[in-house]
Order: structure tokens, then sequence, then C-alpha cells
């Protein structure tokens, strides 16, 4: 009889099982399939430290070929209906590398831990530095859910393989990985790198803020990304911008340089922290709490203007100045312009404000700080999509039926309830705050919390179900059905429908293919560049509207699609602040004759997949955080649910969310968000629910609605007056009768009522002057030495260039002043004497004489002469006398850098 030659070999070696099988029968099979991945996290450092798990034979040798399986088919598991997950990873990367990428990053997370680096959220730690090498390398944006909370590898290697245009690039970035550890993770963590690409009008006044020698102001609107164009000028100086913006900075320093963040609160400066993670990658933990941080490049410096004003020393690299007409208009702060002699950018935020006294702010900050780089208002903003004008809604939808989550709530919710009775009786004793999921999750973290998770099998088994049910949430989408709906409410519209996976784009458009009477068009990352555009084409021509159906990967950057004037995104995982990006790239360019609407489609669990207590205070404080996304645009929005939703599951959600909230308010251990708007909204919100006699989601919901409308119209009617202003740009210069350049010249404006005007200096001679609003601005050209010109302007009338021509003050037969002329000092008269045919006359008698002095010089062989210590700019009497000439007097202003040019005529 024949034997299997694996038989063999397991008869011989007493292994019946390989150790992954053995693995899986004595561990995994005890949890739901989405788990393994956690599980599998915890025990890959034990096997690291050659700590044996089990009788199961797995080592640092055999993991990757042994669990890679395994943690696959637990990512497939954990992504919920429709995803990718599974063929994306079949096209990037075989299980064994998949369990090698899985290995080596728990190793690296526990490295980390143990290195003195003061790194308290590891995970953060490593995202930051395999998204600063993805971007750089590639200009993909890896941006994870995670960000702001304590997640583990399984969430970061799902972040990483949920997308194709990711994953691709999957063992490269590996590689660029341990290559940058083994190089120093600190520094690559402290390296500011721009993750996405900036606005046009932010990178335009980072390219004039360099051209003007580092130094300037721009004044821009609230929400048009002032705080982005400052972090991208510490980019430019220390590190690199998004590899798409083509701007190359001088970093010349020497790991000694010191970089001042100046804002008027401490809030601010605590939410300028928090953006050197959000946008430079820097994680929290490099930069959070202290006054001063040392990075590996230098140092950065947060003060506020009343703590800064008692410093004696101001030697700085950088200055960035946030709100600066602050501190222009402020007696006691205003010093501190003064006082810096570095690169330095200020930001001001009252281009939109009708009480700020613009002319005299702009005066005084282009004398203590440079010229204006850019002035840009909501108008303008709304009219890029940076600011859209649009009308937009959250509306709730259930979760697609998912048994996995709901076995994950039942499970979570059973063992949460029999740890908080653990910790009532007193059998576990701690001092940490555990009475939400999210505490939990932190305290795994911990040195407590490990230690516990090492020793307690349910604690253990609680953290694993915890950390999953959250994984599986943010993959899992709302109903299919409830996106029908919202869409079917436009038919006559033109509809764009954003989704996560190509999967979903297939799904979606057959639903609404057999539910509506319009053509519904699906858009896929396989068709060819070429075939999509002319999709679009054909979409946008269309007088009977439609519906386009694709990811929003594909659809929601950058490309123009002008007569879309619905979007309908399915949200998935947590509020972010690239939803108001996604929102005005869909529907850019908004006009008067398109009112355009966004729905944010919002999966919530029901039934028995709700842990209520925990959902219901998650939609709140969402609700909370979308009030605040929309307030920084002056635009809060509205609240719904689809038919679908389940009412009173809804209002169970709130009852509990609301009871939730205050019992830890009443405790004084509520963690009130870091944001000052959110906050605002986040209590008006709860304010609403309290004040209300029906907690039914119609009630709720739509007094939430109401209470957004009153809030987005008082807030943009303080900015209402200065907005739709016409403007223009022209470019002027200032020349000679003869067409040569007037040096010394200079070029003001003046204004009358509702008429705004810059003038900057963009080189020698030449300026750039901006002019916004309906009125009539004078344009006037000076010099010492030539008669003043003077130019009206109008938006309407100006022209794309200007050339101002000023003719010298003195116009006499024989006498003319010429300029550019170097001089010793100021004091110094210089004379040239000439005969008829302009030929130098030497041996001159030159004589300057007023009531202060009374001067003689001679001509050299070239017919000059200096002759020092006239009053500038004083009348005198000059004269000039030879035998073979007749005598030139006249009288004079004395010309403070021009000659005076003599011609005498022969006896």
């Amino acid at each position: 009889m024949g034997h299997n030659i694996d038989d063999i070999v397991d008869s011989r070696t007493g292994n019946a099982h390989s150790p992954g099988e053995q693995f899986h029968e004595s561990f995994l099979s005890r949890y739901p399939t989405s788990q393994w991945p956690s599980f599998i996290d915890d025990i890959a450092v034990d096997i690291d430290e050659n700590i044996g798990i089990g009788s199961t034979g797995l080592d640092r040798f055999n993991f990757a070929r042994e669990i890679g399986p395994f943690y696959e088919e637990g990512m497939v598991a954990a992504s919920g209906t429709h995803g990718d997950i599974e063929s994306v990873l079949n096209n990037s990367i075989d299980e064994r590398g998949l369990g090698t990428v899985v290995f080596e990053l728990n190793k690296l997370q526990y490295e980390i831990e143990q290195a003195d680096t003061g790194l308290e959220n590891v995970q953060n730690a490593i995202e930051a530095v395999l998204e600063k090498l993805l971007t750089q390398e590639t200009g993909v944006d890896f941006s994870t859910h995670s960000q702001t909370e304590i997640g583990t590898t399984a969430d970061l290697v799902m972040e990483l393989f949920s997308d194709d245009s990711v994953a691709r690039h999957a063992e490269t970035l590996v590689d660029e990985f341990e290559e940058s550890v083994q190089e120093g993770l600190l520094a690559r963590l402290d390296e500011p790198q721009m993750m996405t690409p900036l606005w046009h009008h932010q990178l335009e006044a980072l390219r004039a803020w360099q051209k003007a020698g580092y130094r300037g102001y721009a004044d821009m609107a609230t929400a048009t990304g002032k705080t982005v164009l400052g972090l991208a000028a510490i980019a430019l100086r220390y590190g690199h911008l998004h590899p798409i913006d083509d701007v190359e900075g001088q970093r010349d320093q020497q790991g000694t340089d010191t970089v001042l963040i100046v804002a008027h609160s401490d809030l601010i400066l605590e939410q300028w922290r928090r953006e050197f993670d959000n946008h430079l990658n820097i994680p929290q933990d490099r930069t959070r709490g202290a006054a001063e941080i040392e990075l590996t490049w230098g140092e950065v410096h947060f003060r506020t203007p009343q703590r800064l004003i008692n410093q004696s020393d101001y030697d700085y690299d950088l200055v960035i100045l946030d709100e600066a007409h602050h501190y222009a208009t402020a007696s006691e702060w205003g010093s501190l312009l003064e006082a810096f002699d570095a690169d330095i950018l200020a930001l001001s935020g009252s281009v939109d404000d009708a009480g700020t006294d613009s002319e005299a702010l702009q005066d005084r900050l282009r004398e203590s700080v440079g010229p204006e780089i850019k002035r840009y208002g909501i108008a303008e903003a709304q009219r890029d999509g940076v600011i859209p004008a649009f009308d937009w809604e959250i509306r709730y939808a259930p979760y697609e039926r998912d048994d996995e989550f709901v076995e994950l709530s039942r499970s979570v919710t059973e063992s949460f309830e029999a740890f908080r009775d653990r910790i009532e009786s007193g059998e576990i004793s701690t001092e940490r705050r555990l009475r939400t999921f999210d505490d939990i999750r932190t305290f795994t973290h911990t040195t407590e919390g490990k230690a516990l998770k090492r020793d307690d099998d349910a604690f253990r088994d609680l953290s694993t179900a915890l950390f999953s049910r959250r994984m599986k949430r943010w993959h899992l989408a709302p109903s299919l059905d409830g996106i029908v709906e919202v869409v079917a409410e436009h038919r006559n519209d033109h509809v764009l429908v954003l989704v996560d996976s190509n999967a979903q784009v297939e799904v979606l458009t057959d639903l609404l293919a057999e539910r509506m009477s319009t053509r519904v068009q699906a858009a896929t990352s396989d068709q060819s560049r070429e075939a999509l555009r002319d999709q679009l084409d054909a979409f946008d021509e269309s007088e009977d509207g439609g519906v386009v159906v694709g990811t929003g990967d594909l659809l929601g950057e950058g490309v123009d699609i002008p007569a879309a004037n619905v979007a309908v995104n399915m949200a998935t995982g947590g509020v972010n602040a690239q939803l108001v990006q996604r929102i005005g790239r869909v529907l850019r360019n908004p006009s008067e004759e398109k009112h355009a609407r966004f729905y944010n489609v919002v999966g919530v669990p029901d039934g028995d997949a709700a842990v209520p207590a925990q959902d219901g205070r998650q939609l709140i404080e969402d609700a909370g955080e979308f009030c605040a996304l929309g307030g920084r645009f002056k635009n809060l929005p509205g609240f719904a649910t689809t038919s679908d939703m389940d009412s009173e599951g809804v209002s169970r959600l709130l009852h509990k969310g609301l009871d939730a909230i205050e019992t830890l308010i009443d405790e004084g251990t509520y963690d009130w968000p870091s944001d000052e708007l959110e906050t605002t909204h986040l209590k008006g919100l709860l304010d609403v629910i309290n004040e209300s006699d029906d907690l039914t989601p119609a009630s709720v919901l739509g007094e939430w609605s109401e209470y957004s409308w009153f809030e987005s119209k008082r807030e943009y009617d303080e900015v209402a007056s200065n907005e739709a202003r016409p403007l223009s740009t022209t470019s002027v210069s200032v020349v000679t009768s003869a067409g040569a350049p007037l040096e010394s010249a200079q070029l003001a404006i003046e204004t009358v009522d509702d008429q705004d005007a810059t003038v900057f200096e963009t080189g020698p001679n030449e300026w750039e002057v901006t002019l916004r609003g309906a009125g009539e601005a004078m344009l006037r050209a000076t010099h010492p030495d030539f008669e003043p010109v003077s130019r009206k302007l109008t938006v309407a009338g100006a022209p794309e260039h200007l050339e101002l021509e000023q003719s010298p003050r003195l116009q006499r037969e024989d006498v003319e002043f010429v300029a550019s002329t170097t001089r010793s000092n100021e004091d110094t008269v210089v004379c040239i004497v000439t005969d008829s045919d302009k030929m130098p006359i030497s041996g001159v008698a030159v004589s300057v004489t007023n009531q202060e002095c009374a001067l003689f010089g001679v001509t050299d062989d070239k017919g000059r002469v200096e002759l020092e210590g006239v009053d500038p700019n004083s009348e005198a009497m000059v004269s000039a006398h030879h035998p073979d000439f007749d005598v030139k007097t006249m009288s004079i202003f004395t010309p403070t850098n021009a000659t005076v040019a003599v011609r005498l005529h022969d006896r």
C-alpha cells in the first residue's frame, strides 16, 4: 500500500500537523475569523522573543509561511460585504510575503516601545514613516482611519491593502521602510513632509514668499488653508513638499535652526501642534505639550504674544505669525513685528472682515514684515472649489447586514459588562477610567494594560474583540438601498455617487439601473483614461441628467465634471478633513445657475448589531465633528435618515448616547474635543436633545438641521458684506521720458469706499497692483527729482500691463536732471557741463549757493564736479562760468539722487 510522503515525514517527526495547522486548531478556532489578525498580532512578539505558543512549533523562521494564509483569511472576513481586499491581496503580495510584513511590523512596534523615543502612540509613528515613504516614492496618499485613535498592526495592514493604488507599491514600500529604520527612524519621523498637494492659491503664495526673499504676508479667508501654508513654509525650508508641487527651498541648515510659531492663544497653538501630525506627518507625541520641541533638524518654539513680549532674545531663523492682524493693530504687541531679523511669514484672516482697517493693516505689515504675497477671499475660494457653495446633508442609513458584526457586537457587550463587574467588585484594581470602549482600547497599550492582557485571558479576549469590531465597523458600508433612495430623489439631475471599492461600483450600478429610468454608468479604475474622459464628457453634455458611480479616489481627485450638481458619498470610517476636499473637488465651480447638493450617507449600527451607549455616543460626537467641519466654511450640514433606518433603534442610540455623555460630564471625566469649534457645536447638539420632548429621529434630526441653518446664517452674515467684489491685477513699471527704468521711484494707490487695493513690488522698478471693488482708484508714481504722474484705475478698465512715464522736475532750456547716477552721499550735488555738441567741458567753475551754504568747484576732464554739503532737495542758485562760453545761472531745488546736466554755448 502506498504512503503519502507528507504522512511519512509526519510519522517520523511525531508531528501530525504543520505548526500553522496546530496553531489554528489550538487557538484560532476559538475566535471568529475576523478576529484572527488581532490575535496573531498579540503572539507575534512572543514568537520573536522565543516564547513558545503552546506545542505548535511556531517560531520566527516559519511564522511568515505558516501564519500568512490565516492572516489573509481574517482580513478578508473583516472587510465586510463587497470588499476588494481579497483581489487586492492576490494581485499585490503572496501569503508568505504578507506574513513577513505582519511579523516585521509587530517586531518593529515592540522595538520602538522598548526604545527611549518618547513616542507613546507607536502605531502612529509607524504609519507616519510608511506614509512619508509612500508619498515621496510614488505620490500616493496613504492616509489611515486610525490616525486619531490607538490602533494595532492589523488595522495598519488592513489599511495598507484596502486600496489597490497603495498595495501595488507594498513590496517596494516595505523595503524602503526597513532601510529607513536602519538609518534612523527618529530622523524620518521628524522630517517635515507635506502629505497632500497644495491648493493652487497656496502654491502661488509660497512661490511669491520665496521670490520675496522668504518675507511677506498672506491675507486669506478662514478655511482657505492659512495653517497649511505656514506648514508648507516649514516643509519648504526643512523638508519636502508633495512631489506634485515643484518648488524647492534652501535647506542649508545644520540641525540647529529655530522656528517660532506665534498665535494669540494657547488653544490655537495646540491646534498648530496637531497640524504638524495632520499635514507634515510629524506624530503628535513629538510636538504635544511643550512650548519648545526639539527635532532632529532644529527646534520649534510655540509662543503667545503675551509670553513673547517678555523675551529679551528673538534669535529665530523662521517666524510664522498666525492671525497677524492682531499684532499689527495692537499697540503693545506691535513692537513684535520689528523684533524679527529672520525669514518671516505672517498669516492674516482679515480679508473678509468688514470691521478691519484694511489699508492701515496692510501698510503696517508691508513696513514690518514684507510684501503681500497673496490675498484670497471667500468669493474666490468658492469660485475655486476650496470653499464650495453648496447645501449638504448627513443622511443616516443602517449598515449592510453582516452576521459576523452582529456576533462581534454581542460578544463585545457581554465581555465588556463582565469586565466592568470585575472592576466594581474589586477583582481588577486600576486607577484608570475604563468606562468606554475607547478607554479600554487605549488602556491595552499602556504598561498596565499589556500586563493584564498577558495574564488575563478574558481581558485579552475583550481587547481583541474591541479592536476587531472597530476595524469591522470602519469597513462596513451603509445600506445600498439607502444610497439608491437618495439618488432616486434627484432623477433629473447630474448625480455622482462615490463609493469605496470597484466591487461596490458594480453592485450599486446594477441596483440603480434596475430602479431608475435615467442612464446609470459605472466609472472604474480598469478603464483607460481616454475612455473614462469620454464617458464623463457624455455625462456632462446630457440634457436629461444621469448617474455616474465610481470610487472617491477616481472621481474625487481633480476630475473636472462641471455639470455635476448632486454628489452622494458612501461614508466609511470616521469624520475627516478630506471630506471637505472631496466635496469641493466633486462639486467644483458651482455657479448661480447651479444649486449643488452633497449627501454624506453614514452607516449606523441597528438592531442586534448596535451597542446603544457606545454607538449612540459616537453618533452624537460625530455629528458635532460634522458641524465643526461645516463651520469652517460657514455652512453646517442638515441631518436626516433613510426610510430603511429603524426609527426606534435610532431613538435608543440618541437616548443612551446622551446618557453616556452626561454621566461622564457629571463625573467630571468627559473628554471634550480639543477643537474649540467642535466643542461649541457638540454642546449645541446636546442642548437640542435635552430640550426636545420627542426623541424620535425625525424630531431630533429636524431640530439639529434647524440649529445648523441658524449657525450657518449667523456665521455667514459676518463676512457676507465683503465677499463677491470684482477683482483685477495689473503689472506696472515706471520709466523716464527716454524709456529707461527710473530707479528709486515709488508707487502708491488711493482708494475710495468699497474699494481695496494692494501694491506688491515684484522686482527692480516693477510692481503688481491688485484692485478689488466697483469704485475708482488713483495710482500715483513719485520720484524726488521727477514730476509725479497719476493714473485712474477701475477693475473693468485695468490693463494687463501699465507703463508710467515720469518727466524730470527741472524743465529748462539747456538744463536737465539725469537719473540713475551713483553718488558718494546724500548731501552731494553732481554737475556735468557740456558744450552744444554735448562734449564735456573741463575747467568750468561751478557754484551752488543758498542761505545755508556757498560751495565752489571746477569740472574735471569729463566735465564733472561733485559739491558736498548741500541740503537735499533745498532751493539753491547754481552757476557755471568758463571764459570761452556764456555764463549759465539757474535757481533749482537740489536733486536727491540725480545729476544736474548743464549745456553752455560759445560766446
